[in-house]
C-alpha cells in the first residue's frame, strides 16, 4: 500500500453516528471506510465523465454518420434499380 497521510475532516454529528454504525456493521475501521467511500466516489465520477464524453462524441458525430448513411442508401437504391433492370431484361429473353 502507498504511504498514507493523516487528515482532519469536519462532519455533522448525526452523520458520524451513521458512519460509526456502518463501520460497526462492516466490521472495519473509520479510515478504511473513508478510503473505500472516496475510492468509490472517484471511480463513479470517472465513469460519469466518460459517459458525458461519449454522449458528446455521439452528438458531434451525428451529422457525419447521417451523411454516410444517406450516401450508402443512395448507392443501395442504385444497386436495387440496376438489379431490377437486369431481371426485367432476363424475363424478356425467356
Amino acid at each position: 500500500m502507498s504511504r498514507t497521510k493523516r487528515i482532519n475532516i469536519s462532519i455533522p454529528e448525526d452523520m458520524l453516528k451513521e458512519i460509526d454504525e456502518a463501520v460497526k456493521n462492516a466490521k472495519t475501521g473509520r479510515s478504511r471506510f473513508f478510503r473505500q467511500a472516496v475510492r468509490y466516489y472517484l471511480t463513479k465520477g470517472t465513469i460519469q465523465d466518460l459517459r458525458g464524453q461519449m454522449a458528446k462524441g455521439y452528438a458531434e458525430m451525428g451529422d457525419i454518420n447521417l451523411e454516410i448513411a444517406e450516401s450508402w442508401l443512395q448507392a443501395d437504391n442504385n444497386q436495387v434499380e440496376r438489379s431490377e433492370m437486369l431481371l426485367r431484361e432476363m424475363e424478356m429473353e425467356w
